[in-house]
């Protein structure tokens, strides 16, 4: 979760925090799954998390890369395959 920053809450946006989820995940998961599958988790565990009664929305990109963290690192080597 390191590669996780500071967020001004004034700049959360569906769109901000998708594109700094995919930049943190592909950091974090680039040697696990490809671009194209990484890009599709990222936008279903964001839209799980933005339906759901999320209170501070300024913890979304760090529960999102916890939530990839669990999603990618269960797959195994079956990774690439999502």
């Amino acid at each position: 979760m390191d590669a996780v920053m500071e967020v001004d809450s004034a700049t959360v946006t569906r769109a901000t925090v998708s594109a700094r989820v995919y930049a943190d995940a592909r950091k974090l998961f680039a040697a696990e799954i490809d671009d194209s599958a990484l890009e599709t988790q990222v936008t279903e565990v964001l839209e799980t998390l933005w339906t759901e009664s999320t209170k501070v929305m300024t913890f979304i990109p760090v529960l999102a890369l916890r939530d990839l963290r669990d999603r990618i690192g269960s797959e195994g080597g079956r990774s690439n395959q999502l």
